[in-house]
C-alpha cells in the first residue's frame, strides 16, 4: 500500500510538470502570434509605402510617377492604409497621415521645396516603421534613411537648410 507523503508527493510532481508545460505552450503559441504579427505587419507597411517609392523613382518617368499616383488614390491602396491604421504603431500611423495629407495636399507635380518635405516625410514614416519592427532604440534620421538611394541628396539637405535659415 502506499503511504499518503508519497502519493501526494508524486501528485505534486505531476501537477508542477503539467503547469510548466501549459505555460511552455502557452509561451511557444504567443511567440508564434508575434512572428506571425509581425509578418503581417511588415508586408502591410511594404504594400503602403511601396507606390510613394516608385513616386519618387517616377521623377525621371513622367508615366511611372503617374501611375504611382493613381495607386495612391485606389481602393486597394486606401484598403492597406486601414490595415496600418488598426495592426501599425502609433507613431507609425501619425507619421503615414501626415505622409498622405502632404500628397493630397501636393498631388502629382511637388516644387523643390515640397521633394524636400516629402523625403523628410517618408523619412519619417520609415524610422517610424523601423522602430515598430524591433528597432526602438534607433538614431537614425529621416535623411539616413535615404543616403543610400537619392543621388542629390545633399543638394535637397542643403536647400532644405537655406530655406529655413531665410524663414528665421
Amino acid at each position: 500500500m502506499l503511504d499518503p507523503s508519497s502519493w501526494f508527493g508524486a501528485l505534486l510532481g505531476a501537477l508542477v510538470v503539467g503547469m510548466g508545460w501549459l505555460i511552455r505552450e502557452s509561451v511557444k503559441k504567443n511567440w508564434r502570434e508575434h512572428e506571425q504579427l509581425q509578418a503581417d505587419r511588415m508586408k502591410v507597411y511594404m504594400d503602403v509605402i511601396d507606390p510613394f517609392v516608385r513616386v519618387l523613382s517616377g521623377t525621371k518617368n513622367r508615366r511611372e510617377g503617374q501611375r504611382a499616383t493613381k495607386e495612391i488614390a485606389s481602393h486597394t491602396h486606401r484598403m492597406n492604409l486601414f490595415r496600418l491604421q488598426v495592426m501599425g504603431s502609433d507613431e507609425s500611423v501619425r507619421a503615414m497621415n501626415r505622409m498622405m495629407e502632404h500628397f493630397f495636399r501636393h498631388g502629382e507635380d511637388p516644387s523643390a521645396a515640397d521633394a524636400q518635405k516629402t523625403l523628410h516625410l517618408i523619412g519619417t514614416l520609415l524610422l517610424a516603421i523601423r522602430k515598430d519592427l524591433g528597432h526602438k532604440g534607433s538614431r537614425l534620421t529621416s535623411a539616413d534613411m535615404f543616403r543610400s538611394h537619392v543621388t542629390d541628396l545633399h543638394r535637397l539637405l542643403d536647400a532644405s537648410q537655406q530655406l529655413s535659415r531665410k524663414g528665421q
